[in-house]
């Protein structure tokens, strides 16, 4: 399975996720594994995270998967507040969750 690497970063709401949606869904195979590296965000909003729902279950339906590295904990902490932690937990490295203590699990 080809890996697509993919960074995102700053503030990830309504306004910014056209430009992203255009550009996922023109390269997007859905064979592939898609990783996104999630270091550099600041702030993801609902928006967002419908989107994030919505690539995982057309990826996993095609074989292909969605995984998200280095989400900063806070980002993860509003994830849980709206409701969505239980399905995007599934798709978080745990090895990669960045915390106060840096990178690094649990």
């Amino acid at each position: 399975m080809t890996v697509k690497r993919l960074q995102w970063g700053g503030v990830l709401d309504l306004r910014s996720i056209a430009d992203v949606y255009t550009v996922l869904s023109e390269e997007m195979d859905l064979t592939q594994e898609w990783v996104i590296d999630c270091a550099s965000v600041e702030r993801m909003d609902t928006s967002w995270l419908q989107m994030l729902v919505v690539l995982a279950y057309h990826l996993k339906e095609k074989g292909g998967r969605l995984l998200l590295e280095h989400v900063p904990e806070p980002v993860q902490m509003s994830w849980q507040m709206a409701g969505m932690g239980k399905f995007l937990d599934g798709l978080v490295a745990e090895a990669t969750v960045q915390n106060d203590r840096g990178v690094g699990g649990n």
